[in-house]
């Protein structure tokens, strides 16, 4: 279920993508959205992140937690105040 780009980051070590689909996993297994409801990709997307980086601080320290989170936020930070920059329950797909 994992693509080969993502296969190609593991094989240099890079593993946030295979955490990230675990933790999708172990919250499907959970909970059960609907697609196209509010909070739909907070609950498939935005809590394992989460849940993702939750774990990387507290099994790798905080000096890889904040590494994997600034990223992101970087991303967040282009768009955070402006009209694009909606409420998260407000997503219909991911990049909205």
């Amino acid at each position: 279920m994992i693509g080969s780009p993502s296969l190609r980051a593991m094989e240099k070590g890079g593993f946030e993508a295979l955490h990230l689909a675990v933790a999708e996993q172990w919250i499907g297994a959970g909970l059960f959205p609907e697609f196209g409801k509010p909070g739909f990709w907070f609950f498939t997307i935005s809590l394992p992140h989460y849940l993702r980086l939750m774990c990387l601080r507290q099994m790798k320290g905080e000096e890889a937690f904040e590494q994997s989170l600034h990223g992101p936020l970087k991303q967040y930070e282009r768009f955070a105040g402006k009209a694009e920059d909606i409420p998260i329950l407000n997503i219909d797909f991911p990049n909205t």
